[in-house]
C-alpha cells in the first residue's frame, strides 16, 4: 500500500507522512463516502469550536477545550503547542484527521492530526505545525 516517507514525533508534532504506492491518479479529499469533500486549507479554530474526527475506527465531533497544551505521550516524548478536545477517540485512531465544518461555506477545513487520548481528554496537532515539520503543503490537484 504505502512506505513511511517522512516521520517526526517530538516538539509540537508526532505524525508521518504515507508515500502510496500504485495510488490511482483519481485520488480525492472525499471524507465519507465521496460527498463531504475535505478542503485544502487549514484553519486554526479557537477554545470552544466544533470540531470533528475521521480516525480509522470512530467518526465523531466534539470542541476544542485547549489550543496551547503539553503532554507527555506513551514512550515518554514531550509533545507542545497540541490542542485538546473532547472529541471521542480510541487506539488505532491515532493519525486521523482533525476538521471544522463551515456550513455558510459548506467547507470542511483541515484543523490537524490526532496523536491520542489521555485521561479521557483527546489531543491533535495543528494542521499548519504538520505541514511545515514534513515539508508538505496541501494542494488542490490539477485536472
Amino acid at each position: 500500500m504505502g512506505t513511511v516517507d517522512k516521520s517526526t514525533v517530538g516538539g509540537n508534532i508526532d505524525a508521518s507522512f504515507i508515500l502510496l504506492h500504485d495510488y490511482p491518479n483519481n485520488y480525492t479529499t472525499n471524507l465519507i463516502g465521496g460527498v463531504n469533500n475535505l478542503s485544502t486549507l487549514t484553519s486554526l479554530p479557537g477554545v470552544g469550536t466544533t470540531i470533528n474526527i475521521r480516525g480509522a475506527y470512530t467518526q465523531a465531533s466534539g470542541k476544542i477545550l485547549d489550543t496551547n497544551v503539553i503532554i507527555e505521550n506513551e514512550d515518554g516524548t514531550t509533545l507542545y503547542n497540541l490542542t485538546s478536545a473532547t472529541y471521542p477517540a480510541i487506539k488505532g485512531d491515532s493519525g486521523g484527521i482533525i476538521y471544522s465544518y463551515v456550513s455558510a461555506s459548506n467547507t470542511r477545513y483541515t484543523v490537524g492530526v490526532h496523536v491520542g487520548l489521555k485521561n479521557s481528554v483527546t489531543y491533535y496537532c495543528k494542521a499548519n505545525n504538520v505541514l511545515s515539520a514534513l515539508g508538505l503543503s496541501r494542494k488542490k490537484k490539477k485536472l
